[in-house]
């Protein structure tokens, strides 16, 4: 995944997570954050934020580390 493909697919999971509390009526939405490698402290940091941005949002997270695969 180069950087341009990550920004938009980043940028398209922001645009969801602003849609989503309002578009689905459940009790507790879960989600999904994957990033390439946890070796990487760039994507250790994303994840930080997306785990933040979930905690607020008030959905489950389910983590994914691709293992640079």
């Amino acid at each position: 995944m180069n950087r341009r493909e990550f920004l938009l697919s980043s940028a398209a999971f922001g645009a969801m997570m602003v849609a989503a509390p309002s578009v689905f009526a459940q009790d507790k939405l879960t989600i999904l954050g994957s990033v390439p490698s946890l070796g990487f402290p760039f994507f250790v940091h994303m994840l930080n934020e997306i785990k933040a941005e979930a905690a607020t949002q008030g959905v489950n997270l389910t983590e994914s580390d691709g293992q640079n695969s």
